[in-house]
């Protein structure tokens, strides 16, 4: 059946050019004489594309390109894995240390930076006076 309906229509678009070619032949004028200019244009243009260009280099290009977009791509996925990853330990490590208290880590002075400083330097490098001079 299907191939019934493709004869048929190839019967009717044969028909409807034998058709169009007499109108063009009795009236001696070109129907769609603008449109069919400009398609004689653009497939006057792809078998010039189609003579002069070399399809084993074009072929080589392309593929390459294909080639680099794939690796980059999945270098890119790789890329957003990995950041994803990152992401989840660093959650993990922010909850670990705010769930353990603060063995390790002195407890926050509440003196001020002057007040250290003097401490430290009245107590470390205060020298007594020799009472002999």
């Amino acid at each position: 059946m299907l191939y019934l309906g493709l004869v048929g229509i190839s019967c009717v678009l044969c028909g409807g050019f034998l058709l169009f070619a007499t109108m063009e032949t009795r009236s001696d004028k070109r129907m769609l004489a603008g449109a069919r200019g400009r398609l004689d244009e653009q497939v006057g243009r792809l078998f010039f594309i189609v003579e002069h260009v070399n399809w084993s280099e074009f072929l080589s290009h392309s593929i390459r390109g294909l080639f680099a977009r794939i690796l980059h791509d999945t270098a890119h996925l790789f890329l957003q894995i990995i950041r994803f990853i990152e992401r989840q330990l660093t959650r993990t490590v922010r909850y670990l240390r705010d769930r353990r208290p603060h063995v390790l880590a002195p407890k926050p002075s509440r003196q001020s930076f002057m007040t250290t400083t003097r401490n430290y330097l009245s107590a470390r490098l205060h020298r007594p006076k020799d009472s002999a001079e």
